[in-house]
């Protein structure tokens, strides 16, 4: 009887417990679809105080392969000195961070003064070009008054849209500068200021990092179950194995993409090879869609300036686009998501709907982590079933009954 009252008792606190969950879950559910706009800008002005917090972070997770690469480079030479390790270290994140440093001037110092020079010749010479096209479809297609007037109006109407866009909204995005130049003032010192605190985080995290890892585990393992914590660790693993694969590959994969096109440019003399090139590069980070969000607005540009130059464009935004997805991006990342073109279509579409530019970079590896989980609790569960993990073993089977005989029939083979 005894006993039975302890089983009645821990049933009715089990029942209890899940009764006061759901209702905190359902009032805290309410609250914030009643309340949402108010969390909303709760976490946007939280995210904005921790902004240099993230930007370090970001900062210290790209760098960190460098860092290491250094530190294994100047062990064997430093390590008999004494203290030698905190040494080793210390000269490796200052390399990696002068090396960052460095890195980000010299592009900004390349590549912002020829792209401002680009966009504003592209401004100035849109009219005559295009004019040049009008009056090169005129002498193409002769007699075709019609069908003359249709294009006209169209390449008319797309050019005063990209005309506008250059001239007006693209550089009042760039700051609000006119409008609210005291707003676009402060924002850009704030910028600054987070960036440069941001620099000083991720030193922080450099030097702290294995400390930070072992605290990490340490509370993991105090929160939960022994198999837990092990199954949470390896995830995060095999997440950060997935992110970090995908984004230095993609990064070095784009940086390749875009100097090809830039040297390809540069010896046909094709006009805005920085511009395009630069275009070309960041989009390419977007997989599947990249280069077509790249190569078409690039094309266009290209195309009003020199029609032939510009189907030699794309010719090679075709053939480049081959050999990267075919060549070039599967030696570099190798199949670091583990998922199908599907689910690269799936987490893009949705991601970058959700977040954006931003969220199709990193929408592929995120939904490649949540895969992996979801997989890995859909097998730990039918292996505490006896049942098989195979996909391939499921397809001709109609009943539960057909898997049992199929396992029964392997083992007496």
């Amino acid at each position: 009887m005894r006993s039975n009252e302890i089983d009645f008792k821990e049933r009715v606190k089990t029942i209890g417990k899940i009764v006061f969950l759901v209702i905190v879950g359902t009032l805290l559910a309410a609250f914030l679809i009643y309340r949402f706009h108010d969390v909303q800008a709760l976490l946007d002005h939280v995210s904005g105080i921790l902004s240099p917090i993230f930007y370090g972070i970001a900062i210290a997770y790209l760098l960190d392969p460098i860092c290491r690469s250094l530190q294994k480079r100047l062990k064997p030479l430093l390590q008999k000195r004494r203290r030698g390790d905190k040494i080793v270290k210390g000269v490796a994140i200052a390399m990696s961070i002068l090396f960052g440093v460095v890195l980000v001037s010299v592009l900004i110092w390349m590549i912002i003064p020829n792209l401002a020079e680009s966009i504003d010749n592209l401004v100035q010479q849109l009219p005559k070009q295009v004019e040049t096209v009008i009056q090169w479809m005129e002498e193409t297609i002769h007699g075709e008054d019609e069908l003359m007037v249709r294009l006209g109006t169209i390449l008319e109407n797309a050019t005063k849209a990209v005309e506008d866009y250059l001239s007006s909204d693209l550089f009042n995005t760039m700051g609000n500068v006119v409008t609210a130049i005291t707003s676009g003032v402060i924002d850009a010192i704030m910028f600054i200021f987070n960036v440069l605190v941001g620099v000083v985080v991720a030193i922080y995290v450099l030097i702290e990092k294995e400390r930070f890892l072992g605290q990490s585990k340490k509370l993991v393992y105090a929160i939960f179950k022994e198999e837990t914590a092990d199954t949470i660790i390896d995830t995060a693993r095999h997440g950060h194995k997935i992110f970090g694969g995908y984004l230095y590959g993609k990064i070095l994969d784009s940086a390749i993409v875009g100097v090809i096109t830039f040297m390809f440019m540069t010896i046909f003399r094709i006009p805005y090879a920085l511009l395009v090139s630069v275009i070309v590069g960041v989009t390419n980070i977007i997989p599947f869609f990249g280069p077509f969000i790249g190569g078409a607005p690039s094309a266009l540009i290209i195309l009003l300036a020199n029609p032939l130059k510009g189907l030699y464009f794309i010719i090679f935004v075709i053939v480049m686009q081959q050999l990267d997805g075919n060549i070039l991006e599967p030696k570099i990342l190798g199949n670091t998501t583990g998922i199908s073109e599907f689910w690269v279509t799936f987490a893009l579409l949705l991601f970058g709907g959700i977040f954006g530019f931003f969220g199709m970079i990193v929408g592929v590896p995120a939904f490649a982590v949540i895969y992996y989980v979801v997989v890995r609790i859909i097998n730990h569960r039918l292996e505490r079933k006896g049942l098989p993990v195979a996909s391939g073993v499921y397809r001709e089977a109609d009943k539960l009954a057909d898997l049992k005989s199929r396992q029964e029939e392997e083992k007496e083979e």
